[in-house]
């Protein structure tokens, strides 16, 4: 229950409404974050938005990007990892908003990311695009 909320308080307090999507990135690692900041764009023509909202865990790579930023349809805001954590446990039972991706390299357990990018041929580009953001292939801006 109190994941909900959570969910609520956040579409309240920022106007998270259908033409949005969301971005948690709980992770430190600029690589990471950045690659998943590069195709967002790819990602919200896929799923016909106009805007998103980033929440970022950390925050000195937040207060970089955003003077970096190269779409004014993006927001940064800090958001807790651990609530980031919460949140994703509540996704994982009840998938309550389609436009939401959460960035975690090996959150929940079953969730390999780190592991794949450690061990196999596949590339950070392609993990991102293909499994976190489903589009059907690395755009051709790579």
């Amino acid at each position: 229950m109190i994941h909900l909320f959570s969910w609520f308080l956040l579409k309240q307090k920022y106007h998270i409404d259908n033409d949005a999507v969301v971005i948690m990135l709980p992770e430190s690692n600029i690589k990471w974050n950045d690659t998943a900041l590069y195709y967002l764009d790819d990602f919200m023509r896929r799923k016909k938005a106009d805007h998103s909202f980033v929440f970022c865990a950390d925050r000195s790579y937040m207060e970089k990007r955003v003077v970096k930023g190269k779409s004014v349809n993006i927001r940064f805001f800090y958001y807790d990892k651990n609530k980031m954590r919460h949140l994703m446990n509540y996704f994982c039972l009840h998938q309550f908003y389609d436009k939401i991706v959460f960035f975690f390299l090996d959150y929940p357990y079953e969730n390999k990311a780190g592991y794949i990018l450690d061990t196999t041929n596949v590339t950070l580009d392609e993990l991102v695009c293909l499994s976190f953001y489903r589009l059907r292939k690395v755009p051709d801006h790579v």
